[in-house]
């Protein structure tokens, strides 16, 4: 649709973004103390297609509720971590594709990160599973990063 009909995207889009910041004001205002946006399919897009349309309206959503911690996370997202960090979000997710000290240089100090365990790891024995663990904690400890370990199914 991004290549084939620009402008039914862009107006769909025009009508979800309201919908989705004040569905977040709605959320912050019954107690939400953070928020987060996961894009699965962003990291398809070609970087300036991205930003041009989903960044801005990124920005539009993380202006709607300033001081709500925004975290944003996008599949496939290595082509796009300083375009994310340009939308004023709070915390980027990296996914397991994204070495984490390159994202974190990538991004500068100022910003927080949230990954990146492969979630391949997860059929792993525990063992394994927990050592992968350990070498994330004792490499980022101190650091404004987040473990995060998921599988959708």
């Amino acid at each position: 649709m991004c290549h084939t009909a620009p402008h039914v995207l862009r107006a769909l889009l025009c009508h979800l973004t309201p919908a989705i910041s004040n569905y977040i004001v709605f959320q912050v205002e019954s107690g939400a103390h953070c928020i987060q946006i996961i894009d699965s399919w962003g990291g398809q897009l070609a970087p300036d297609m991205w930003e041009r349309g989903q960044g801005h309206d990124i920005y539009i959503v993380k202006n709607k509720c300033p001081q709500t911690p925004l975290v944003l996370y996008i599949n496939g997202n290595g082509g796009l971590l300083e375009r994310m960090k340009a939308t004023g979000v709070d915390v980027i997710g990296l996914d397991w594709t994204v070495d984490m000290e390159d994202g974190r240089k990538r991004l500068a100090k100022e910003i927080s990160v949230q990954g990146n365990v492969d979630p391949a790891c997860l059929f792993s024995p525990l063992p394994a599973l927990t050592e992968e663990i350990q070498r994330f904690v004792t490499k980022f400890y101190n650091q404004a990063c987040m473990l995060n370990l998921t599988l959708a199914l």
